[in-house]
This record gives C-alpha cells, sequence and structure tokens, in this order.
C-alpha cells in the first residue's frame, strides 16, 4: 500500500487512529506525469513515492493488529487466514512491535463468511483482459461516467470511493478519468489480486475490509460508488447506511442494486428468476465442487443466450466458458440476493441524509447494458452539507 494511504485509515472495531509498522517499504520510482499529478492535488513528492510491501496497522485502542499482506491492508474486524498467514511468517516482528495486541476478535456479519470461502476464489480466476462481465473496458468507462453524472475531468483532486471493487477495474477508471486518489474495498480476496495489479498507480488504494466495519475515516470521500454489491448483504439498508457514513457533506453517492420490477418483465428475467428461486437456496450451501458441476450446463445455456444478445448488439462482449461459468456462479450462490424498488431505495438515501435524489433513466447508459439496468434500481443523491452552528 502506499504510506499515505493510512492516513484516512482507522480501526474498523472503534474508529481510533491506527499506527503503522512498517518491516518492507521502497521509494518507487514514479513517473513525471504523476509526480505532476500529485503537484496538482497538493502531494508532496516525498509522500507520494513510499509504497509499504510488509507491516502492521496497530489499535493502540482495542489493542489489535492489523497486518499488511503483499501490499494490501487487510482491516477486518475478525481473523482470517491471512492474519494466520502474516504471524507465521513474522513472529519476531509480531513479538517486537505488537506486543500485548491479538489480531481482531470481533464477529463477522451473516453471510461474510460465505462470501471470503466462495466469491474470493472466484474472483482470483480472472484476468486483466479488457472484458468485465459482458462488457469491454471502453463501455464500462463510459457507463461509469453516466452512473456518477461527473464527466471526465469533472471532479479533481477529490477522493473517490469504490465499495466492492473486485477487481479494481472501476477504481483505475475512476481514478484515471477524475484526477483522484480512488480507493477501492472488498471483503472477497479479489482486492489482493487489485493491490497487486496496480501496485505501480501511486493514486490507487486498495483494502480488504467489512461494509460493516468500515476502516475509513468519516467524510473524506466526495464520490461513493457501489454498483452491484450492497444487495448481496443480509442487509442491503444497513450496508447503505455504512457506506454513507464515508461520504463528505455536499458529495455524491452512487447506488446500483437488483430491482423488484426486473424479475418478470422479458422472457429471459422470467427463466432467471425461476431458475435462481430453485437453484440459489441449494448452491448457496453445497460445496464448490456441487456447485460448479451442476452450473456447468447453466453455463453453456449463458453462452448460447449471449450468442443470441449478440446479434441484437454487436458491442456485446462474446462469452467463452469462463465467463460464462463466473456469471452463473454470481446469479446463482451467493446467500443474499435482495431485490428493491426506487421508492424504497429513495427513502435510504433520504434517512441518511442525502437530497436531490435521483433515479438514472436506463436508456441513457451504453445500449450493451441497458438490459442490465432496466431491471435494476440505480440511485444517486448528494450528501447535505453540515448546517454551521452560529
Amino acid at each position: 500500500m502506499w504510506k499515505r494511504f493510512a492516513g484516512i485509515l482507522v480501526c474498523p472495531n472503534c474508529k481510533g487512529e491506527l499506527d503503522l509498522i512498517s518491516t518492507e517499504e521502497c521509494e518507487v520510482d514514479l513517473k513525471p506525469e504523476q509526480y505532476a499529478k500529485g503537484e496538482l492535488m497538493g502531494i508532496e513528492p516525498s509522500m507520494l513515492n513510499v509504497y509499504v510491501d510488509s507491516g502492521m496497522l496497530l489499535c493502540n485502542q482495542c489493542k489489535y493488529w492489523f497486518p499488511i499482506r503483499y501490499g494490501m491492508p487487510v482491516l477486518l474486524p475478525f481473523e482470517t487466514p491471512l492474519f494466520q498467514e502474516f504471524r507465521e511468517k513474522h513472529k519476531e516482528m509480531i513479538s517486537e512491535n505488537a506486543r500485548g495486541y491479538t489480531p481482531p476478535k470481533e464477529s463477522s456479519r451473516p453471510g461474510e463468511e460465505f462470501v471470503l470461502r466462495s466469491f474470493s476464489k472466484e474472483w482470483l480466476k480472472y484476468d486483466y483482459d479488457g472484458v468485465l462481465w459482458g462488457w469491454s473496458y471502453e463501455d464500462r468507462e463510459e457507463t461509469l461516467l453516466i452512473e456518477m453524472g461527473v464527466g471526465k475531468g469533472q471532479a479533481k483532486g477529490v477522493r473517490f470511493l469504490d465499495v466492492g471493487c473486485g477487481l479494481g477495474v472501476t477504481t483505475w477508471i475512476a481514478e484515471r478519468n477524475y484526477c483522484v486518489d480512488a480507493v477501492g474495498i472488498d471483503l472477497s480476496l479479489a482486492v489482493l489480486k487489485a493491490s497487486e495489479h496496480y501496485k505501480k498507480n501511486p493514486f490507487l488504494h486498495f483494502a480488504q475490509a467489512s461494509l460493516f466495519k468500515l476502516p475509513i475515516k468519516e467524510d473524506v470521500f466526495d464520490l461513493v460508488y457501489a454498483h452491484g454489491v450492497l444487495h448481496h448483504t443480509y442487509s442491503t439498508r444497513e450496508a447503505m447506511e455504512a457506506i454513507a457514513t464515508c461520504c463528505t457533506p455536499g458529495g455524491l453517492t452512487y447506488l446500483w442494486v437488483y430491482g423488484k420490477h426486473g424479475l418478470t418483465d422479458s422472457w429471459d428475467r422470467r427463466l432467471g428468476y425461476f431458475a435462481e428461486k430453485h437453484l440459489r437456496p441449494f448452491l448457496s450451501w453445497a460445496p464448490a465442487w456441487v456447485a460448479t458441476v451442476t452450473l456447468i450446463p447453466v453455463a453453456f445455456g449463458y453462452i448460447f443466450l449471449n450468442s443470441l444478445f449478440r446479434v441484437r448488439n454487436p458491442k456485446l462482449q462474446r462469452y467463452n466458458f469462463r465467463r460464462a461459468l463466473h456469471a452463473a456462479r454470481d446469479r446463482f450462490t451467493p446467500l443474499f440476493a435482495h431485490r428493491h424498488s426506487y421508492e424504497e431505495v429513495e427513502g435510504w438515501f433520504k434517512d441518511f441524509g442525502y437530497e436531490h435524489v435521483e433515479m438514472l433513466d436506463w436508456r441513457l447508459v451504453p445500449a450493451v447494458v441497458r438490459a442490465l439496468f432496466r431491471g435494476a434500481v440505480a440511485v444517486r443523491g448528494w450528501k447535505k452539507k453540515k448546517c454551521l452552528e452560529k
């Protein structure tokens, strides 16, 4: 992780400040244009180019230690195999710098252990090949700019938070379009792959974290983005409440979730929902190999449907078997997949201090993703500015 990233990180349990103990760090020889961008953002060169490969973050209040492993801070409120791996490799360093500290001992929220077991492995197999799901990176870029309602170059020197960033492609797209510090957080180990892939970019930061115990200071992000993630938690509303605390007054938050109205508005959606109702309750608890075997014929069905849809929309990217199986897993194995109405989501925004709440018209997005947006609820709103006390 870039050393200056520690400045906005907090303990996920108590929200207290963290002390950084760096055991492996180096000064990176950045490109001239990166130093120029840092200067534009008011960042000193000496603060820009220090990268921490390994170390710890210590909470002096909770007496917890959190590892920085492979350049990624692991800021979960509960212990995972990455903590155990770090402890075995750095016993002496922990004994010397964190005597009296322990890994975090809080409880995980419903479904989080499932995500770590399932989605982590699935995303680690994905490649940076210019295609994300059925979209090209170019279509993903165009869609993001429309979703946020902020054009290229219109948001300079701000911070962008990508909630459930996965491989970090959207985080990277935001950074290069908005001239921002972009942060991606995810519960799955996909974020580990993102951290490694983008480690030469000093304006991209990644952390493994829980949505419900965010290790980030409040009111620090001008743009908060959550596409296709919150409905897979045990409570979409509580997840929305958690990320709302990160948005600065006057900042913008965007949320995309499954919509109730998109279940039966076309033959393919009716077919998909029928299959999901019968498969997901079983596959979400089944062993991984059982889910894989069950979904192989579904993946071939996805390939067939993809070929039909590509006749109508040639810009839709072709599914190979790996992409099709990944899409099938995403649809049929999550423990939670809530559907919501616009009125419901709009109410959350208003409850959590937002104004000028608006729903994105699906007809505005690129044709390649209109079917996806037609069945979803995409909403953005601006956080109310705090009134100054007299």
